[in-house]
């Protein structure tokens, strides 16, 4: 599997909790951002992202790319 390329600047994809997004992911600068009701935040790769979300009760099922 590839590492996720981060020097590409983008939105990475969306959160949602029953069908409403609630949350987006973006790439900027090489870090991986969160922003929305889940918060402003910074992660370096995506298994942090991951484990930030997991006290929001937020699954893998719940992202949407």
């Amino acid at each position: 599997m590839d590492k996720l390329d981060l020097t590409k600047d983008q939105h990475l994809l969306s959160i949602r909790q029953n069908n409403e997004v609630i949350g987006h992911v973006e790439i900027e600068n090489g870090k991986i951002f969160t922003m929305g009701r889940i918060g402003y935040n910074k992660y370096s790769s995506f298994i942090e992202l991951i484990q930030g979300l997991q006290g929001f009760e937020i699954s893998i099922d719940d992202l949407y790319f």
